[in-house]
């Protein structure tokens, strides 16, 4: 018993004495060539190492480090503190069992590794490369996926799929499940061609049927600039014909007023003339009336004086008949009575 502890203690001192148990921020290593080095010292990082989230303070990983390369067991966690995959490392390669957990805590997969390099993601999200053993995968709800045999990385033998619901939807070998994913691709590629297809018809239908109402619309507003032009035009037409007749009727009218000017000038000129021509004839009626008068008024006086000429009165005034009349000599009896001696008188007697 004694023999035996003894052994324990010197084992761990040995492990303690090579393999110090050093703590460090993963962040604070540097990489070179694929290996981590510490750099206060320029030397492969052998130890203990962590990450927080920076939000939450939470953990985010715990994991060892020997001669600058993953080893042993190594933890990551989500911001939520649940565990997100756990697994081992061998220098660096993925080794022994890992298991990988969804967001709500469900168990993702759970299989074996053998020198993985941490490639060939498969559509779980998942590396594949140095997968090894069976496999088996869940569904979130905590229903099995699947459960699939690998061989150094590669599907192996038969494997076995399922839905969500628990059905079974395929069970065969990798073999088979290439002949059918190469079926269904083919299908799924002719689908996609006969929808392309689909969609280039339509989409053609949909050009010729927007080119037409593109047309449609072109003609209609040619027909309607058209219309509208012809419009313009007509009630340009009709406006210079209202103009023309506008100027027309105030050219008539301005006519019609001249033709009424002249006439009333030619009117009051005629009435004008006719007045004057009364005016002169009047003038002239009196002026022969006054000549006639004047003429009268001689050939009275004329009258007289051969009246006077008839009657010779003597050295008196001669009564006939109980009236009297006024003698009168003329000038050239006058003379005569001179050298008669005597004198004529007229007598009117009323």
């Amino acid at each position: 018993m004694k023999k035996t502890l003894l052994l324990i203690t010197s084992v761990l001192f040995i492990t303690s004495t090579v393999f110090p148990q050093s703590k460090i921020n993963i962040n604070d290593l540097v990489e070179v060539d694929g290996k981590m080095y510490r750099p206060s010292n320029n030397k492969l990082y052998s130890g203990i190492v962590y990450d927080s989230y920076a939000s939450t303070g939470q953990e985010k990983l715990d994991g060892f480090y020997r001669d600058g390369l993953k080893n042993g067991k190594w933890t990551w966690w989500n911001e939520d503190g649940g565990t997100d995959r756990t697994g081992n490392f061998r220098k660096g390669q993925f080794n022994g069992q890992w298991k990988f957990y969804h967001s709500n805590g469900q168990l993702k997969a759970i299989g074996n590794y053998r020198n993985g390099e941490g490639t060939n993601r498969d559509e779980y999200g998942l590396t594949a490369h140095g997968r090894h053993g069976k496999w088996t995968f869940w569904y979130d709800s905590g229903s099995k996926s699947a459960e699939i045999s690998y061989k150094n990385g590669e599907i192996d033998g038969v494997w076995t799929s399922w839905n969500e619901e628990g059905q079974k939807v395929w069970e065969g070998t990798l073999e088979e499940y290439q002949a059918e994913k190469a079926r269904l691709a083919e299908e799924a590629r002719l689908a996609e061609e006969a929808r392309s297809a689909g969609e280039a018809r339509l989409a053609e239908e949909a050009r010729l049927a927007e080119e037409a109402r593109l047309a449609e619309e072109a003609r209609l507003a040619e027909e309607a600039r058209l219309a509208g032009e012809a419009r313009l035009a007509e009630e340009a037409r009709l406006a210079e014909e209202a103009r023309l007749a506008e100027e027309a009727r105030l050219a008539e009218e301005a006519r019609l007023a001249e033709e009424a000017r002249l006439a009333e000038e030619a009117r009051l000129a005629e009435e004008a003339r006719l007045a004057e021509e009364a005016r002169l004839a009047g003038e002239a009626r009196l002026a022969e009336e006054a000549r006639l008068a004047e003429e009268e008024k001689a050939r009275l006086a004329a009258a007289d004086k051969k009246s006077f000429n008839k009657m010779y009165i003597y050295g008196g005034i001669a009564v006939i008949g109980g009236g009297a009349g006024l003698y009168l000599l003329t000038r050239g009896e006058d003379e005569t009575a001179k050298e008669t001696g005597s004198v004529s008188l007229t007598i009117e007697i009323p």
